[in-house]
């Protein structure tokens, strides 16, 4: 049992956020929403936009194919996000609105990942059977166990090969980018310019390390401290009794901690005991705890050379992206992209979703390559 604010979360470790650019350019190139695409109790059922299954792709790139199942796939996740985590009726103007920004962005997002794909296929780039594995088994692992796994597939309409091929075309995205951007770089000078500039990332608040045992009733709680001012192993009563399932294995050990991380009655307590104090009983809404003091932490800016790791890794990834932007934005104006004209309401028109090049989305002529009938 937990005696922290968020039941059952452990402590989070000090943000360090990445600009919002960042962050968007990785939902573009991850694949998009594969579990929340997978917990959507029959989203894919919902104001799904529609054609028949002998029209089953939205258009194509330099020739390629632009699946419809790809585009579902990807909306049943949008779909979810709108309505499940955003709260919106998809059926209202709002919901509309998401819905119809949402499918634009969908059809950019499978033009984009086609272009990838194909300078990735150019340049010989592959993605091993161990790979997409290894990403399945992350996937997996965020349902309580393989019935689940499958039944949230099936409850989806997601196929498990489908799954595959879109962890498979995200791992090759993702080599395609490194492989892109190998050569950028950080200097040692940037770096301290940018710690120098950014003292409010690295600072870190007081914290306190303590230990606890909890139990449920004051009874056992007093038997629990009777042994230990008779110089019971703290560690050892806490494996033996303690009822908190994350600490009891570490001898009861909740490591640093800051003010308010804990509910109050439990905060309080811990930061005024000295180091290797011991409480007496400490009533929560999740029973009692003896908690054993240790060391405390002031509140403290991080030295550069603690950081400095951080700091490179963070300016780093913000050079490659403008890097990989920059022969994506190349890419888009060099590739033909044409849009079914039934499809064309959903192409991507402004802004992250503008004009993708010769055969812009949106042509009404179709490409000639060989094999990319419509």
């Amino acid at each position: 049992m937990s005696k922290r604010n968020n039941d059952n979360n452990a402590p989070s470790s000090a943000s360090n956020p990445e600009p919002a650019r960042r962050a968007a350019r990785s939902a573009r190139l991850a694949v998009v929403g594969l579990v929340s695409a997978l917990a959507v109790a029959g989203a894919a059922g919902a104001t799904v936009y529609s054609v028949t299954r002998a029209n089953a792709y939205i258009g194509t790139v330099d020739g390629h194919r632009l699946d419809k199942a790809d585009y579902d796939f990807q909306m049943a996740a949008r779909r979810h996000q709108i309505q499940s985590q955003l709260g919106v009726d998809l059926a209202g103007p709002q919901g509309q609105e998401m819905l119809a920004r949402a499918r634009r962005q969908a059809v950019a997002s499978l033009i984009d990942r086609q272009i990838f794909l194909d300078e990735a296929a150019s340049r010989g780039i592959t993605v091993s059977d161990a790979e997409v594995q290894a990403q399945l088994g992350a996937i997996r692992s965020q349902f309580p166990d393989e019935q689940s796994f499958h039944a949230a597939l099936d409850k989806a309409g997601i196929s498990e090969d489908a799954l595959r091929k879109q962890v498979r075309d995200g791992v090759m995205v993702r080599k395609l980018r490194d492989v892109l951007t190998k050569d950028a770089t950080v200097s040692e000078a940037a770096a301290r310019s940018f710690y120098k500039a950014h003292q409010d990332q690295f600072t870190r608040p007081e914290e306190v390390e303590a230990s606890h045992i909890l139990v449920k009733t004051p009874a056992e709680a007093a038997k629990i401290e009777a042994k230990l001012k008779k110089g019971a192993s703290f560690a050892a009563l806490a494996r033996k009794y303690s009822l908190d399932a994350g600490s009891k294995d570490k001898g009861g050990d909740l490591g640093f901690f800051p003010r308010g991380r804990m509910v109050p009655a439990f905060d309080k307590a811990a930061f005024a005991l000295a180091p290797g104090e011991i409480s007496s009983p400490v009533h929560t809404q999740f029973g009692y705890h003896i908690i054993k003091g240790g060391p405390h932490r002031p509140a403290r800016t991080e030295p550069f050379a603690k950081v400095r790791a951080q700091v490179i890794q963070q300016l780093l990834q913000q050079q490659q992206d403008v890097e990989f932007q920059a022969w994506e934005a190349k890419a888009r104006q060099q590739a033909h992209v044409y849009i079914r004209p039934q499809f064309e309401p959903l192409a991507p028109a402004t802004g992250a979703e503008a004009a993708l090049g010769p055969g812009a989305a949106g042509s009404a002529v179709p490409p000639t390559t060989a094999g990319a009938t419509h």
